[in-house]
């Protein structure tokens, strides 16, 4: 828990873009007490964390905790080196994707970001059953961050999905209109092209 409070922490302090904000809210939910307990330990200590990964440079998770500590420094790309080495010697660890999501978030790269959320919800459903969990904060605040893009149809699916796992949600069913509305007068508002000087078929669907 100490590790999320300090992490959350530095994200609060550093980041006030509200897709950044959208994205963390996402990463708050992954560093949650469950993903914790499923990682098992922390580790505050640098000289610890160098010294293992030069006795065991596979180690995944000694890459995971030298990127936070890192990360809590605001040294952010060395310490997304880290945290991407530790996903790919252990790719399904959503705990390591939503601490790479904190490094990605404060270096501005909110696709990237966005992209390995995806990535922890979808490999949700494949770990083993008592590692699963109730994915709705991560939909929800990713769809928000979609929303703060002007994303609207990408964040619609998301918010539906929020609802399914929650439906009384407080907020979802809302922001889902909101989304849909907006789409819609993107749509409606989009200025006119001109047109080319052969005709085409005009889509009528």
């Amino acid at each position: 828990m100490v590790g999320v409070a300090m992490t959350g922490a530095w994200g609060v302090s550093k980041i006030t873009s509200p897709a950044v904000v959208g994205v963390c809210g996402v990463v708050l939910a992954v560093l949650s007490v469950r993903s914790i307990a499923q990682a098992g330990y922390w580790f505050d200590d640098f000289v610890l964390c160098n010294h293992t990964i030069e006795i065991n440079p596979g180690s995944s998770a000694a890459h995971n905790n030298l990127g936070v500590l890192l990360t809590r420094q605001g040294k952010l790309l060395e310490a997304a080196r880290h945290l991407k080495k530790s996903i790919e010697l252990r790719p399904q660890s959503n705990l390591s994707r939503a601490n790479y999501v904190w490094a990605l978030a404060g270096l501005n790269r909110i696709d990237e970001a966005i992209a390995e959320i995806e990535e922890i919800i979808r490999i949700n459903p494949t770990l083993p059953p008592q590692l699963r969990v109730n994915m709705v904060d991560e939909h929800y605040y990713l769809a928000m961050a979609l929303m703060n893009l002007h994303r609207y149809a990408e964040a619609i699916p998301h918010f539906e999905a929020a609802l399914r796992l929650k439906p009384d949600h407080p907020t979802a069913a809302t922001e889902l209109a909101k989304a849909r509305q907006k789409l819609a007068e993107s749509t409606t508002t989009r200025p006119a092209t001109t047109a080319p000087d052969h005709k085409l078929p005009i889509p009528t669907g």
